[in-house]
């Protein structure tokens, strides 16, 4: 099933705000556990790990957390629509761009509750993410 959402995916485009998110050496086949894997829609994502960089953007409050999405959100309610934030109590004060380096096993999929694609990364303090920039996220748009 995971396989035809993927091919579904690709050939719609949703994939990646880019559709350039398929640059994995390898579908890896590791299992997320339960709370994570419901943070994507009907629990469906693909693990892969990264050939060359990937660009993410990030609204929070705080630096570095473990997900990311593709689409740079505008404002704190546009980050809500595409990402679900506020049930995760992420204050979406800034918006952050981030890029994962080659090398990094990212897990990507949509966004439970939201319109976005998002990428999760179990340790982002790993070495195989580099903090870009960090700007002030309107706060309109509720």
């Amino acid at each position: 099933m995971q396989a035809l959402w993927s091919q579904i995916l690709s050939w719609s485009g949703l994939a990646c705000a880019d559709g350039d998110c398929g640059n994995e050496v390898e579908n890896l086949t590791q299992e997320l556990p339960d709370e994570i894997a419901s943070t994507f829609k009907n629990s469906q994502y693909q693990a892969k790990v990264l050939t060359k960089p990937l660009t993410v953007y990030r609204a929070e409050g705080s630096t570095f957390g473990r997900w990311f999405g593709t689409v740079k959100p505008d404002s704190a309610a546009n980050a809500e629509r595409l990402y679900n934030i506020v049930k995760y109590e992420n204050d979406a004060l800034q918006v952050s761009t981030y890029e994962i380096l080659p090398g990094a096993t990212i897990y990507e999929g949509p966004v439970a509750g939201g319109t976005g694609w998002q990428i999760f990364i179990e340790n982002p303090l790993s070495g195989f993410i580099k903090l870009i920039e960090t700007e002030f996220l309107p706060q309109w748009g509720f």
